[in-house]
């Protein structure tokens, strides 16, 4: 749910995400989404897939409002750096101007094989958005899988078109690694966080540094956050809910309350702005990433049945 700022374009890229016909049928192919908020080549995007005919990269670039100066600079910045691909914009409106300059752009500036698709979303579709804006992530979630919803309407507006009708990509994508690096651990846990917990939606957006030892997702309150850490510099693993504003400490006492009196766990510490679960370095990297997704599974819904009662009260400490 969105407590502390809308997600509704998050929302509706996960739309697309579990409804990838909706990008193929401009693509002239078929759209294999890999991952929402990509960060690559120092930038974010929204959805990256490939497209499965040519393999080529797929870059989704949404927005809920008219296209304005500030997407079409970035747009241009993914044309720029990227070296080949599809580039789809999506926006309730477009300029002529901004057509232009993208053709001009594709036509006598750039000399790589991109596509650029831009395609207007419905306006009405606002609604929709907006009604799942208020719910629950869980509620979210169930809705989409199981296309209790209304699906956004999608049309091109303008296609500026380079590509050869026979090109095909040679290039792979590298976001794995080994589970016996950082990195690879962490990807292997994100993987497996949203096949297990889907319906937990910070779960699937990508992380700029995976190599980090600590990976963090917010919990549906700002100053409220999730933070994994699957092997740190002295071998601990740990899971915990963390609090970073005070302005929360009330609702975090109360999370830790419930805390005590639901969830047994003999490696389980309270503190003042922390609730850690440890687990021992005896296990493997996959029982230790298994018993921590048991763990972050209960504590999300736990947390989000308290935040959720909780959204329309001031908490002040």
């Amino acid at each position: 749910m969105s407590v502390s700022g809308s997600k509704k374009e998050f929302i509706l890229n996960l739309i697309l995400k579990q409804n990838p016909s909706l990008i193929s049928q401009f693509i002239d192919g078929e759209y294999r989404h890999i991952e929402l908020e990509l960060y690559q080549n120092k930038m974010y995007f929204d959805m990256y897939g490939r497209e499965i005919k040519s393999n080529l990269p797929v870059y989704v670039e949404t927005q809920l409002s008219k296209a304005d100066p500030v997407h079409y600079v970035k747009v241009k910045q993914t044309i720029e750096r990227i070296e080949e691909g599809i580039v789809l914009w999506i926006a309730t409106d477009f300029k002529e101007e901004y057509v232009d300059g993208m053709y001009n752009l594709l036509h006598f500036t750039m000399a790589k094989p991109i596509n650029l698709y831009m395609v207007m979303l419905s306006s009405n579709y606002q609604f929709q958005l907006d009604v799942l804006n208020k719910e629950a992530q869980v509620d979210v979630w169930n809705k989409i899988i199981n296309q209790n919803i209304d699906l956004p309407i999608l049309s091109l507006f303008r296609a500026v078109e380079i590509v050869p009708s026979d090109y095909v990509s040679t290039l792979e994508d590298n976001i794995g690694g080994s589970l016996t690096t950082v990195k690879g651990s962490n990807i292997y846990f994100l993987r497996c966080l949203k096949e297990r917990v889907p319906f937990f939606l910070n779960a699937h957006r990508s992380k700029a540094n995976p190599n980090k030892r600590q990976i963090v997702f917010g919990a549906g309150k700002a100053g409220l956050d999730y933070v994994v850490c699957l092997q740190d510099r002295n071998n601990q693993c740990y899971f915990k809910l963390r609090l970073t504003n005070d302005r929360h400490q009330v609702l975090y006492n109360k999370i830790k309350r419930v805390m005590k009196k639901e969830v047994k766990y003999s490696s389980l510490k309270y503190e003042q702005s922390e609730i850690v679960f440890f687990y021992p370095d005896s296990l493997d990297i996959l029982k230790r990433i298994t018993s921590m997704i048991n763990h972050f599974e209960r504590l999300i819904i736990l947390v989000d049945s308290i935040v959720n009662e909780q959204n329309d009260i001031n908490f002040v400490s």
